[in-house]
Parts: C-alpha cells; structure tokens; sequence
C-alpha cells in the first residue's frame, strides 16, 4: 500500500539527479584540501532546448550522497568554480546558496533519526524544484545544502532568493504555526552571496552566504523567543498542564468549535480549538500550550485528550445517538466532520489508531459508522508531518479507523496537494488566511484557487478556506469551488448541548454565509 510521490522531470544539466534513497546518512568528511576544479560547461539552450531524456542521471563520474541524491561537497568543489568563472567572463553572474535545516537534532530526538532523512529529502527536493535545470545543488554536511544557480543579473538574486525561502516553508520563525495550528516541521536559514558584488570564486561566496544564513539564524531565533517565551515559564506551567492532562474532566482544558459552512449555508463541519484555562494564571494560547505539551513529553496525552473531547463535542453537535455529551438537534448531517490539531509526534506514534478507535466508540461514532467509527475525524498537520506516515503498517493502522488527514495550503510554488500522491490518507486540505486574503483581491490568485479545488475534487479531497473575512469573501472562496468556509479563530463558536468549554454557546461568526451561526 505505500505509495511514492511522483518523480520530477529532470533539466537538461547537472541539477539531474538520481532520485532520493533513504539510507543512513553519509558519515562526514575531512576537507582540508581543495580539489582541483574541473570545467562545466554552461549549456546553450539553443544546442539543447529540451530536457534531458527520463530518468538521465548526472554523469558516472560525479559523486552523489546516498540519502539525498544530490551532488557530494566534494564534487561541488571540483565543478562549480567552473560555472562561477564562466558566468562571469559572459558577463552574467551566479548566486550562492547556503541552506541550514533548523532542528534538525530535535525532530531527530522526538520522532527519530528516520524522520530526520525525511526531512532531509525533503530539503533536498524542493531544491531542486527551485534550483532549475543550470544549476548545481549539493549536500554540503549533515544539515547544510549549497545551491549554485547562474543568474542572467545580478538584479534577479533577490527574487531567486525570495523564491528560495517560500519553497523552504516560508516564514523564517520556527514555532508553531498561524492560530496555534502546528508549524511546518520543515524551517530552514538561508543566506544568498552574489558572484561579482560578494566574491568571484567559490570558497569566498560560500563564506559570504555562511555569514548571511548565520544573520538569520539569529533573527529567526530571536524571534522565537520573542514569541514563544511569554508569561510564566515552563517550570510553573508544566505541572499544571499535567494534572488537567490526567483529570478526566481536563481541569482548566477544553476545546471550542469553529463552524465550517457550506454553500447552502448548512453546518459543513467544525474545527476544535484546544483552549486552556490556568487556575492561578488564566488563560494560555494554543501555540504555547502544544509546545509546552511538546517539550516535556505531554503531546500524545495532550492530543489524546483533544480527540477525545474533538469527538464528544461533533456527536453532541449533530445529534450522534450514545454520545456521552447527550443529543441534541441535528443541525449538521452526516458528513459534518470535526478537525483537530495533532503533532507529528503523535501522527507517528503506534498508540495513536487505539486512541481514537477508543476515543470514537465512547462518543458513539461507532453506531453511525461501525467499521470506521471516526470517518468524521480530520486530523489536522502540518504538510511535512504527513509526508512523514509514509509506511505501510502506519497507513492502514490509521485507514482502519476512518480518520483522514487534513493539510494547509498556503499558495506557494509547492502544493499542499502533491502531498495526496504519497499519502491516501490526505481528505481536507486548508487554504490558509494569508493565501485566502489574495485570493480575494487578485484575479491570478483566485484562478489559483478555482484550479487547485477542481484537482482536489478529482482526487476526492475537500477544500476548505480558513480565515474568511466577510460574507463577500465566503461567497467569492465558494464560487471558486471551495467546499465550505470558516471564519478567523477568535470570532465565532456553535453552540452543542449545553453551555461548555468542550462546545461554547453564544458566539456567532459576524457577516458568515447564511446558517453558520444559527
């Protein structure tokens, strides 16, 4: 049942690689000499225009890393000085790109060493989708990559850069991602160095973008903790956290559901937004109660418990008969579904399918749907997380139960939607605030939109716009073939069987399409 994502179509030079092969990382290095370099010759589009035929490899002679398929730091020392000095004796220019993977030692820790080579292809991929077929990409060391790329100007390095942070994931904060939702866990510092203005040969370039990519390492930190270490500090807080993990009523948790409401107007379904109450320090955000749960071992209990709670809250929503949450009138149907957030710890953990067959029974899904008793249950990651349930055993634990995958979109070069290639699991996908503020205002954007719902729907997947502003933006995501839209977290709650944290009464989502918050 495992599914691989499609290869890319190699280019017409060395930037044709072998495909990626997981193995164990490559032992390190010495480099305390400098290979002689060899001469690359720029290729001539107009002696060779088309790509290379499929499957075409970099020469025999060329070195390549074992896990990443890219060239060895060895092998970009001998052939990119070549490339530097031609570009610029045409007059052109090159840049350089140093890549670091942030945290590449702590997914290792807390997911293990096969999550880290994942993400060190995927590193290794979308490099190459944004690198072009006259460029070089090597494996650098452990978690560095450097990227070679001619430049017609030097006026076009600051676009090339710019296309390179967006493929990487985007923002440079490396924290929990937009409205508390889980971060992507691919982060990365750049630094680009510019052939003519920074240096003309290889080692000084190299160094320049070493510097810059170390700048943004900083500020990147620096803002994390600027963002993230808030309030009272771990010590205080972890204690606390923990005793609400292992009361069954959650002593202080909670979660509140967000409407998702279709064209019609009908419930389409709802997201559970975790929420916690200290009893000495009020409330605490979403983002800094997960990583909190993430740092000291808590997020499989922490998510656990959201599922559970997640499931209460839909059955008691929809008038699901057994839920322990009582019955209420039906004012969704039985497509209504309810997402929730969940770590890449937990997605990969072997406990997880038990969870929520468990989790599903006791709020009664099972009568609706006993093979698949959580079919209602989106589980919302991040994109690389769920590139990462890639195995056999882990894809049908999790299919047994009926859950599906829910993964944003944030409109960059790299679709969300590539992701359903390799993962079947994939149902929803979230087109986030950012991405849905410009489809709204640019034409361009919104055919974005109108293309990626149709192939969504082809591959039986929903869409659903997040962060809607307005009516007359619902109506325009709607019209564009988005299956249901949900207002900005903050703004709105439904109302279950009674007044609670597990389902908040008496919010209503201003200016939402008609029956969002009857």
């Amino acid at each position: 049942m495992q599914h691989s994502p499609r290869a890319a179509t190699p280019g017409p030079f060395p930037e044709v690689l072998p495909p990626a092969r997981l193995s164990p990382l490559e032992p390190a290095r010495a480099h305390a000499h400098h290979p002689t370099p060899r001469p690359v010759p720029v290729p001539d589009p107009a002696r060779n225009p088309g790509p290379a035929p499929s499957g075409a490899g970099a020469p025999a002679s060329w070195q390549t890393d074992r896990l990443t398929g890219l060239l060895t730091r060895d092998e970009m020392e001998r052939t990119a000085p070549g490339l530097v000095t031609q570009a610029l004796e045409q007059g052109a220019s090159v840049a350089v790109a140093l890549v670091d993977v942030d945290r590449l030692k702590q997914v290792n820790d807390a997911l293990g060493h096969s999550a880290g080579d994942h993400l060190l292809v995927e590193t290794a991929q979308r490099l190459r989708a944004v690198a072009g077929p006259r460029a070089l990409v090597a494996r650098w060391g452990g978690d560095e990559f450097v990227l070679v790329k001619p430049l017609h100007h030097t006026a076009v390095a600051a676009s090339f850069e710019e296309r390179l942070r967006e493929q990487l994931g985007g923002s440079r904060t490396p924290t929990l991602g937009p409205d508390g939702a889980p971060g992507n866990l691919l982060q990365a510092s750049v630094g680009v160095a510019v052939a003519g203005q920074d240096g003309t040969t290889l080692p000084d370039l190299v160094a320049g973008a070493d510097q810059r990519m170390y700048r943004d390492k900083q500020r990147a930190r620096g803002a994390a903790e600027t963002e993230v270490v808030t309030g009272p500090s771990d010590e205080v807080l972890l204690p606390s956290l923990a005793s609400a993990v292992a009361d069954p009523d959650g002593a202080g948790l909670g979660v509140r559901l967000h409407p998702r409401t279709g064209p019609d107007g009908e419930l389409y379904g709802v997201e559970a937004v975790l929420r916690w109450r200290d009893l000495r320090h009020g409330s605490i955000p979403a983002a800094r109660t997960r990583a909190l749960a993430e740092r000291h071992g808590l997020a499989r209990c922490l998510d656990a418990w959201a599922v559970g709670r997640a499931l209460e809250g839909l059955a008691a929503l929809v008038g699901t008969p057994g839920a322990t949450t009582g019955t209420v009138p039906r004012v969704g149907s039985p497509r209504t579904t309810v997402a929730v957030d969940v770590s890449a710890r937990t997605l990969l953990d072997p406990a997880l399918p038990g969870i929520i067959t468990r989790a599903a029974r006791q709020a009664g899904h099972a009568d609706h749907d006993p093979d698949h008793p959580a079919a209602r249950l989106l589980l919302q990651v991040s994109e690389s997380a769920g590139s990462l349930l890639g195995d056999a055993a882990s894809l049908d634990a999790l299919t047994s139960t009926g859950a599906r995958l829910s993964i944003p979109e944030h409109g960059g070069t790299r679709p969300a939607l590539a992701l359903v290639w390799a993962n079947p699991l994939v149902g929803e996908v979230r087109l986030q605030p950012s991405f849905v503020a410009r489809a709204a205002q640019d034409a361009g954007e919104a055919e974005r939109v109108r293309r990626l719902t149709g192939a969504a729907h082809t591959l039986g997947v929903r869409v659903v716009a997040q962060g809607v502003a307005d009516q007359d933006v619902a109506e325009r995501l709607l019209s564009l073939g988005c299956d249901a839209v949900q207002c900005g977290r903050g703004r709105q709650a439904v109302s279950a069987a009674t007044e609670s944290e597990s389902a908040a009464a008496g919010e209503t989502c201003p200016d939402a399409v008609g029956g969002a918050s009857r």
